[in-house]
Order: C-alpha cells, then sequence, then structure tokens
C-alpha cells in the first residue's frame, strides 16, 4: 500500500501492514512504544511500526501527522509500535481500523458480508478446537443466512500455526510440519549411519587390542571384566560425543534460528 508523507505528494512509500479491530491489541501483545495505546478506536488514526516511522519521516516525531493512504484518504499517525520480531507469524509494519479498508475500496455491509476474513478469538478458558467449532456453527453465532449459504467456521489453535497453516477447501493440508517430519527422517537416517560406523569402527579397533586382551586373561582377567572394560569405554566416547554435541548446538543456535 503506497503511503505519501504529509509534504511530500512525490513520494510514495509502499508499507504492508493489516486491517483489523479495536481489540487487536488486548487479543497480542505488540507493546505501544508512543502515541494514544487506544489507536484502532478511530477509524481515521494509523498505528506504525517502529523501524517504519523514520521511512515516513525521518528524525521528526511522527505522532500527529498526517499520511495520505493509495493518493485519496487521510490518516492521522497517532501511536508506533515496537517492531514485530522477525520469527513471528504475523508480520505487519502498520495497523489500521477495519473501517478504513471499507471506505477505501468501497465495500458496503452487504459487499463486505460475502467476503472471508481471518479471526482471531481468545477465549475466557482452555477449550479444545474442535469443541470450539462446534460452538461456532450453533445459533446465534451462525445466523440462519450463513447456514442457508452453507458457510461454516473452523477454529484453529494458534499454537499449532506455525508449523500447520497450509489450508485447502478450509482444511488443515500442512505445512512447516512437512519439512520437521523431512528432517526426522533425514536424523533417524544419519543417527543409523553413525551407529553403524562407530560400531565397526570400534570393532576394528579392538581386534588390534588381541595382545592387551591375551596378557589380561593371563594375568587371571575374566571374560565379563573384559566386556564391561570395552562397554564402559564406548560409553564414555558416546557420552563425551553427546556432551560435545550439545555445547556446539548451544553456540549455533542463535546463527541458525531468526
Amino acid at each position: 500500500m503506497c503511503f505519501r508523507p504529509e509534504g511530500k505528494s512525490t513520494e510514495c512509500i509502499y508499507i504492508s501492514g493489516i486491517y483489523t479491530e479495536e481489540s487487536f491489541h488486548s487479543i497480542f501483545n505488540y507493546p505501544i512504544i508512543s502515541g494514544d495505546p487506544n489507536t484502532l478506536g478511530n477509524p481515521n488514526h494509523l498505528a506504525i511500526s517502529e523501524k517504519t516511522a523514520p521511512l515516513l519521516y525521518g528524525t521528526e516525531n511522527p505522532i500527529g501527522k498526517i499520511v495520505k493512504i493509495d493518493d485519496h484518504f487521510e490518516v492521522t499517525i497517532a501511536s508506533v509500535f515496537k517492531d514485530v520480531p522477525s520469527n513471528s507469524t504475523i508480520q505487519f509494519d502498520f495497523l489500521l481500523p477495519l473501517d478504513v479498508f471499507k471506505k477505501i475500496r468501497g465495500l458496503s455491509d452487504e459487499l463486505f458480508y460475502s467476503n472471508f476474513l481471518p479471526v482471531f478469538l481468545k477465549t475466557n478458558s482452555e477449550i479444545r478446537g474442535d469443541l470450539l467449532t462446534q460452538k461456532l456453527n450453533e445459533s446465534p453465532v451462525l445466523t440462519e443466512r450463513a447456514k442457508a449459504d452453507k458457510i461454516s467456521y473452523t477454529a484453529y489453535p494458534l499454537t499449532e500455526w506455525r508449523l500447520k497453516s497450509k489450508f485447502e477447501n478450509g482444511k488443515n493440508a500442512g505445512g512447516r510440519i512437512e519439512y520437521v517430519k523431512l528432517f526426522l527422517v533425514i536424523a533417524v537416517l544419519l543417527i543409523s549411519m553413525a551407529i553403524i560406523n562407530f560400531v565397526n569402527l570400534s570393532t576394528a579397533r579392538a581386534s588390534t587390542r588381541s595382545k592387551e586382551i591375551g596378557i589380561r586373561k593371563t594375568t587371571g582377567a575374566f571374560r565379563s571384566g573384559i566386556i564391561v572394560q570395552f562397554i564402559s569405554e564406548s560409553f564414555l566416547v558416546v557420552v563425551f560425543a553427546f556432551i560435545l554435541a550439545i555445547g556446539v548446538t548451544h553456540l549455533t543456535f542463535p546463527y541458525s534460528v531468526p
């Protein structure tokens, strides 16, 4: 969406964001750094992210500035919120009331009804997604008109959204969970190969210690004691390798996960 800052009619800054309702900040925790904490309560107000403010007005305080959207609708910057983390499922740099979207697109309530938008609900208590889905498809939530149009609602936990966000025909069809399963299969294969190689190397190394075994047996060592020794050595190697792997993973984790 094109934003033209006040006094800069020749500049067009494209910013991505979302249209939402006043209850947005009561559901999600995106802290307001400065300005009106109830920005979305006014249909002519705009909230922008911390990194967007200098794009529009440089070092000036953006609060109270007027911005023209798509060359025909003016809104006032009422607040600045903290930048959305890069690992957040929902990414946006501005927040505008849903009424602004209806005005910009020229949508009446009748036309707006025919569109489908994702809705985020915060329940007062924990409830399974299937039970909430059942309640949402009962009266008075689901109107008779919606039933006649064969409309139904599906509740999906936000905790599963990051890995299972792919939908087809209103049904969950996977998502990033497919990559997790693929990586698990690859990990199992790699571990299996490592175990086989470790056993082969340990067996080959043990064959070179035949003199040591012979001397120990002649000095009275029991077979069980020799077996325990070899198993203990292998166990210590595995423990050391595990600790080393955990340390390397801990050091490289901040660079592999955004």
